[in-house]
């Protein structure tokens, strides 16, 4: 009876034992299965994902939130990173991306928000010539705050100082329309839409650097 008693008990030691091996079998083998990436524009999904190291869908034990964040922000084209998982395998990744701002005609390069140059170029303003180093950080950081769909109706931005304002610049708007505005009024240009409306299809400057006004250019 009591050897009975002792195969039982083996008997139910290995189902335990198997029990165990099995769920640890399943945790070291589980690997990351889906991936979620908001907030990127100018970066695809597989850019992010291959420069957070997860083309591969690393096993899922092993992958750290922090680790993934660490990874991410090392790509000169994303400023900062929120990641953390659901789940062990599901992956959710936001990104504010460093995005490009102008190409610079003078140095032919794409200048990134935080002031960085690359050689890559995109569909963004073209800068064509030098800014005053004293306002040159200033300008970057309030262009970078001009909305979405005003910033992709600048084809060309000049730094145009004069006697009076040393912080003058003329926007080259891609419906024929300039806008001359001073730096500390750079989020006026977010009206853009909505005063073009009164131009009555009129092309001319559109004044911001004293006052709101219109004038007619002669064709």
């Amino acid at each position: 009876m009591t050897r009975k008693i002792r195969y039982k008990r083996l008997i139910i030691l290995f189902v335990i034992l198997a029990f165990i091996f099995l769920i640890c079998f399943k945790l070291f083998t589980l690997r990351i299965t889906n991936i979620f990436i908001d907030g990127n524009l100018y970066l695809s999904d597989q850019e992010i994902i291959e420069s957070a190291n997860l083309s591969n869908y690393p096993h899922a034990i092993f992958t750290f939130s922090n680790s993934i964040k660490s990874d991410i922000v090392k790509n000169k084209f994303v400023k900062s990173a929120d990641v953390h998982k659901k789940g062990l395998t599901r992956v959710y990744i936001s990104v504010v991306e460093n995005k490009p701002l102008l190409f610079d005609q003078v140095s032919n390069k794409t200048i990134l928000s935080d002031g960085t140059s690359v050689d890559e170029k995109f569909n963004v303003p073209v800068l064509v010539n030098n800014v005053d180093s004293s306002i040159y950080d200033s300008f970057l950081e309030q262009f970078s705050l001009i909305d979405m769909d005003v910033f992709n109706s600048i084809s060309e931005v000049e730094y145009t100082p004069n006697s009076v304002d040393d912080k003058l610049f003329l926007f080259s708007m891609n419906d024929g329309n300039y806008i001359s505005v001073n730096l500390d009024k750079f989020l006026s240009v977010n009206k853009y839409f909505d005063m073009v409306v009164n131009f009555n299809n009129h092309r001319g400057i559109l004044y911001l650097d004293s006052g709101e006004y219109f004038k007619i250019l002669e064709n």
